[in-house]
């Protein structure tokens, strides 16, 4: 068991180092010399919903006194998402910015090269890469920050070292804008390795950002999404190295009234999920941990259940975890395979106790369209626009399929769209059924 759980926590690790971090210059990390902030009007004018800072990451989730942590498990894995999310969060919000200023410069549907335009990097957006890290729990000029990065820039004239591409003339999934942004241009096209594409409505309303930071031995592509109306931000990201495969799907609600009663600072409910599968060594094991839960500034609380297969034995594990606002585990409660209680340890009075998600208010149907019967076929699903191959963005929608544990997500940005079912391991689409996603 716990050589399965240094795997799994490992590979998340795996995540952050492939899609990497920004080196820090010698910021002071002052504030800054005013606090109004560049605001997008052409482009979305935001990227994600505000994170809890105890989800941020900058805590140590250590233990506390006279704690036992050795069977604690998703917590780890829920902030590396969250720091996952926050590079993703940072890339998208500063390609936003760069098409908002240059909007009117910018003819759409023409690739414009590295170093053959220009804009002046200003006070106000500078301001605003520090309100996006705040977001996520962060502090100005902070070590690996954007804000420690662009600082020195204040002021100045840059040339960005990307292409970019935008297009208003799309009609599918609801989506009517997409910005590709890459390392150069191909005729018309942006073309280069970690190619970015933005995609979002005709009302600002609904973003999806989709990315491919594939580096030598290793793939690590995926999307997050943002619906400002609904106030949820979704992540769902694959990282592959040699014959290991990990999905990671998280999704982020701010709290409605009722539930940020007596939290403090930013309030979420998260559902967070991850599969993982390996043949190592010879030995095949897939597995998946499935959580959900509520975080504050102050704090949080979650429950999640694990189930794993190895050397053809299915087991299944369960844990409760709670947290202080500085990333630090206060309790830790787990119940093995077979176990009839629960090992217990440290302090839960309940503040959290809280725990219901519901995955962006939508239900995801497939029937067999031959006599329109449930499809049940176990494995990983996306629900996709169209073919994913060389199109991550196309994909709106994740699903498992494990007997009676089945459960999906749905980020699209129009649900009444015709919608195809593709294996999210290999991209292959699966004929015969039919996808309907409704509103709850």
């Amino acid at each position: 068991m716990k050589s399965l759980k240094v795997v799994l926590l490992f590979v998340a690790s795996l995540g952050l180092l492939a899609y990497g971090c920004a080196k820090s210059d010698d910021s002071d990390g002052s504030s800054s010399a005013s606090t109004s902030k560049y605001s997008r009007s052409n482009t979305p004018a935001k990227s994600s919903v505000s994170v809890p800072a105890s989800l941020s990451g900058k805590g140590s989730s250590s233990r506390t006194a006279n704690l036992d942590t050795s069977n604690a498990m998703f917590y780890s894995m829920l902030k590396g998402g969250v720091m996952m999310m926050k590079s993703s969060v940072s890339s998208a919000d500063l390609n936003l910015m760069l098409v908002d200023a240059r909007y009117s410069d910018t003819v759409m549907g023409t690739c414009y090269a590295s170093g053959e335009y220009s804009l002046t990097f200003s006070q106000e957006m500078y301001n605003a890469l520090v309100a996006m890290e705040q977001d996520f729990g962060g502090e100005e000029g902070a070590s690996g920050s954007m804000s420690a990065q662009f600082k020195q820039y204040i002021g100045t004239e840059l040339k960005p070292p990307v292409s970019y591409k935008l297009v208003d003339n799309l009609t599918q999934g609801g989506y009517k804008y997409e910005l590709k942004v890459g390392e150069s241009c191909s005729g018309s096209n942006v073309s280069g390795t970690g190619i970015e594409t933005l995609r979002w409505d005709e009302n600002k309303t609904k973003l999806q950002v989709a990315f491919d930071d594939t580096q030598a031995g290793s793939v690590m592509k995926g999307s997050f999404s943002y619906d400002s109306e609904k106030k949820n931000s979704t992540v769902n990201m694959t990282f592959t190295s040699g014959s290991d495969n990990a999905t990671i799907v998280m999704n982020l609600s701010e709290c409605s009234t009722s539930q940020a009663s007596n939290t403090t600072g930013d309030c979420a409910i998260f559902g967070f999920t991850q599969k993982f599968s390996s043949s190592q060594g010879g030995s095949n094991f897939t597995a998946m941990i499935k959580a959900k839960g509520k975080a504050d500034d102050k704090g949080g609380y979650g429950e999640a259940d694990m189930s794993f297969t190895m050397s053809g034995t299915n087991m299944k594990n369960q844990y409760k975890e709670k947290w202080d606002g500085q990333g630090n585990l206060t309790y830790v409660a787990y119940k093995g395979n077979g176990d009839s209680s629960w090992s217990e340890s440290g302090s839960n009075d309940g503040g959290y106790s809280e725990s219901d998600y519901d995955a962006q208010g939508y239900t995801v149907t497939i029937k067999n369209s031959s006599d329109n019967s449930s499809f049940t076929a176990a494995g990983s699903y996306h629900v996709a626009l169209e073919d994913p191959s060389s199109k991550p963005e196309a994909i709106v929608g994740y699903g498992e399929i494990r007997g009676s544990e089945t459960f999906w997500d749905y980020w699209g940005a129009d649900n009444s769209s015709t919608h195809y079912l593709y294996g999210a391991d290999n991209n292959s689409q699966i004929s015969g059924v039919t996808v309907t996603v409704t509103a709850k």
